[in-house]
C-alpha cells in the first residue's frame, strides 16, 4: 500500500494498493476526496509484503510576499544622484530585478536568477542602462519577480511592480 499521512499520522490519501512489483505515483497535494490539503509536512508511506518505507514531503502551496520601496524618487542622475531600492522578502526566492521605461522596453537588469533568503535588502540604480548611458528623465517601472523554492510566484503576474522618476 501507499498512503501520505499529515504531521498528526492522520491518513489523508490512499496512494495504491495491490500486488504489484513496480509503481509509479504521481501525488498533486490532494486528499481522498480531491481537496487540496493543507501546507505542511507529509510522510509517504510504502507497505509490502517484508518491508516498510517511508518519505516526508513538504507542501507549500503559499505564494512569497515581497515589499519594497524607491528612496528617493524622483532622482537625478545626470549630477549623479543614485536611488536605492529597499525589498523585503518573506521567504527563500529566486528574484529577478528589472526596470522598464514607459513604453514596456527593458532598459536595465538590476539582478538575475539570484537565490536570495527571507530578509530585507538593498540595490542601487545608478539611472543608467544596461549599456551604462543615463535614461531619459521620466518614469520607470521596476519589476521584482519573485519565485519560491515551490515554484510559487509572487502573484499571478509573477512579478511586483513600484515605479522610479528620473529628474
Amino acid at each position: 500500500t501507499l498512503k501520505v499521512k499529515n504531521s498528526t499520522g492522520t491518513i489523508v490519501r490512499n496512494l495504491a494498493s495491490g500486488t504489484s512489483l513496480s509503481l509509479s505515483v504521481l501525488w498533486n497535494g490532494k486528499n481522498d476526496g480531491s481537496v487540496t490539503v493543507p501546507d505542511g509536512t507529509y510522510t509517504v508511506v510504502l507497505n509490502g509484503t517484508g518491508f516498510s518505507q517511508t518519505k516526508t514531503v513538504v507542501v507549500d502551496n503559499k505564494a512569497p510576499t515581497v515589499t519594497c520601496s524607491w528612496n528617493p524618487s524622483p532622482f537625478n542622475p545626470h549630477s549623479g544622484q543614485t536611488s536605492t531600492l529597499n525589498y523585503t522578502l518573506s521567504e527563500t526566492c529566486v528574484i529577478y530585478i528589472r526596470i522598464y521605461n514607459s513604453t514596456g522596453s527593458l532598459v536595465r537588469t538590476l539582478l538575475a536568477s539570484t537565490t536570495k533568503n527571507a530578509g530585507n535588502y538593498t540595490i542601487v540604480w545608478n539611472g543608467k542602462n544596461d549599456a551604462s548611458v543615463v535614461v531619459a528623465a521620466g518614469t520607470y517601472t521596476c519589476r521584482i519577480y519573485a519565485t519560491d523554492m515551490a515554484g510559487n510566484k509572487v502573484n499571478s503576474a509573477g512579478y511586483i511592480t513600484r515605479t522610479v522618476t528620473v529628474q
